[in-house]
């Protein structure tokens, strides 16, 4: 194996359809969440007759899951996996 792995095949960090792909999974991801956080969950707790706990619990839980995501983010920038 040559120390330069683009010299001697192609360079997997410059496929351009596999940046898009993976720029366009990682939206959706984000969208579906965020879809998830403000109109799933406190639609699920209101069908399940719990709106009260919702309006108690909801933001904690939003809150908390958002973080948890953007602390996942910042690790994934720190180990420069982008």
């Amino acid at each position: 194996m040559h120390f330069w792995p683009s010299i001697t095949g192609p360079n997997p960090y410059n496929d351009k359809k596999a940046n898009m792909l993976n720029i366009k999974t990682k939206m959706l991801f984000f969208m579906g969440s965020v879809l998830f956080l403000v109109i799933g969950l406190p639609l699920l707790f209101f069908v399940l007759g719990h709106g009260e706990a919702y309006v108690t619990w909801g933001p904690w839980i939003s809150a908390i899951a958002l973080m948890l995501w953007l602390l996942m983010d910042v690790d994934k920038i720190r180990r420069g996996k982008g």
